[in-house]
């Protein structure tokens, strides 16, 4: 077996094998229009086809495996839940002690707010334990998360380098032909040559020379059609390769922040546990204190309040309702600022459109320039580091 193929599918049968190890093997629906494309270019090196076809079929399956296993594993979430948690005791405590310190008593609306809300979410104590057990939860998750995304990225390098090597199949492929095609290009062009060369008295003669001519145009037209197949086949795998080696290094090392961070949660976790309890102790404290002071104010201020309530706000209800029931409705001026807007957006979407069309044009001639200065980069990135290892 030739080596590109021989390398190029034991790496990608490994992959597969991890991926079956860890029980996310799916097998293909069905045959996929690409195998069937390949299928027209079998016969110029038919191991070299029969990788490539395998190759773009398994794609299908691993980039989901990375949609759907990888970009699923978040948990900002849940930290964010946690987050929300504190922010949840640290503000309501403190309103609590405001108001104590100001004297401001706590309205009917508001008591039986804070009544469901410690039905439903507990006191600030039993949300500080919600909030560790929750944390821990999570941090045990993510480590397990961490793990399987490790074995996801290296089965996918795996996956890489097969696709690599189905591009230099692809090459392999197209320079067979670009000979076939060379070849038959010019067996049309001489039978074209003899057409012309005819003699003009001999009519059999001129018909049966424009018919070879015509099968000759016929075989270089397939020809031709089989050799646009294998350098579509090698610029886009070229591309897919080059997008893909950039977009993993991304993830690999998202990856390894995220397990930064994890690190970093779990001894936070661990050593903080006092710290915990005291603020579990305080806030306890200083929230009673708040509510006591609270309920004094009310019972001694709420009918007073009351009583000076119901004369302001009399007064205020009448004024409202008279201009409301006499008053104007719709405002001359909000309509014109809506008819202004729709004109405008007329306006600013024609050269918007024919400038987004532009970008889009530019756009894809410089993914591949960028890609490859990225590529550079990053090399003597790594001789550089390389250097400094080995001066030391």
């Amino acid at each position: 077996m030739n080596e590109i193929v021989t390398v190029g599918s034991q790496a990608l049968q490994t992959a597969i094998d991890k991926i079956k190890a860890l029980g996310l093997r799916t097998e293909p629906k069905g045959p996929q229009a690409i195998v069937t494309i390949i299928e027209a270019i079998k016969d110029v090196d038919e191991e070299m086809a029969l990788f490539v076809a395998r190759t773009l079929a398994e794609q299908v399956m691993f980039d989901g495996l990375v949609v759907s296993k990888i970009s699923g594993i978040a948990v900002g979430d849940d930290y964010k839940e946690i987050n929300d948690a504190f922010t949840s005791i640290r503000e309501e405590a403190k309103a609590a002690v405001t108001d104590a310190a100001s004297g401001k008593e706590k309205g009917f609306f508001s008591s039986i707010t804070s009544f469901f809300k410690e039905a439903t979410e507990g006191d600030i104590a039993d949300r500080f334990k919600k909030i560790e057990d929750r944390f821990e939860q999570v941090t045990i998750a993510l480590e397990a998360q961490l793990k399987g995304e490790a074995e996801i990225l290296a089965a996918y390098k795996l996956f890489r380098n097969a696709l690599g090597r189905s591009h230099v199949a692809a090459l392999e492929i197209k320079k067979k032909l670009d000979v076939i095609l060379e070849d038959v290009k010019a067996k049309a062009a001489a039978a074209q040559g003899a057409v012309d060369a005819a003699p003009a008295d001999d009519e059999a003669a001129r018909v049966t020379l424009a018919l070879e001519r015509d099968a000759a145009n016929d075989q270089r037209d397939r020809e031709e059609s089989r050799w646009q197949v294998a350098k579509d086949l090698a610029e886009n795998l070229q591309i897919a390769y080059s997008v893909t080696e950039v977009t993993m290094k991304k993830l690999e090392d998202t990856s390894k922040l995220k397990d930064r961070i994890w690190r970093r949660a779990v001894t936070f976790f661990a050593t903080n546990r006092s710290t915990l309890a005291a603020l579990k102790a305080n806030y306890s404290a200083t929230v009673g204190l708040a509510e006591g002071t609270n309920a004094l104010d009310a019972m001694t201020d709420g009918v007073n309040k009351s009583l000076e309530d119901l004369a302001d706000v009399t007064g205020k209800v009448n004024e409202k309702a008279i201009r409301s029931g006499y008053g104007a409705t719709i405002d001359p001026n909000s309509v014109a600022k809506l008819v202004d807007a729709l004109i405008a957006e007329t306006e600013q979407s024609i050269p918007l459109i024919e400038e987004m069309r532009n970008v889009a044009t530019q756009n894809a001639a410089d993914i591949t320039a960028k890609v490859e200065e990225g590529k550079q980069r990053y090399s003597e990135l790594a001789n550089k580091s390389s250097q400094i290892k080995l001066a030391a």
